[in-house]
């Protein structure tokens, strides 16, 4: 578990970094998800990693 969640936190510093060179147009522009801005996925997978941890912690209220 202890290498689980060491794997994902070397990912989400990887995303921070990447997301932090975003101009505010581009957190705007359109994916290949139709309808979803870069914005809503970044705000979904933000969400889903929050679920995550919660259930990891014995949490599952916000299934």
């Amino acid at each position: 578990m202890k290498e689980i969640l060491s794997d994902l936190q070397a990912e989400q510093e990887s995303l921070d970094r990447f997301l932090s060179t975003l101009t505010e147009a581009q957190w705007d522009l359109p994916t290949r998800a139709e309808g979803w801005t870069v914005r809503d996925s970044v705000c979904h997978i933000a969400h889903i990693d929050e679920v995550a941890v919660a259930f990891i912690h014995g949490d599952n209220s916000a299934l």
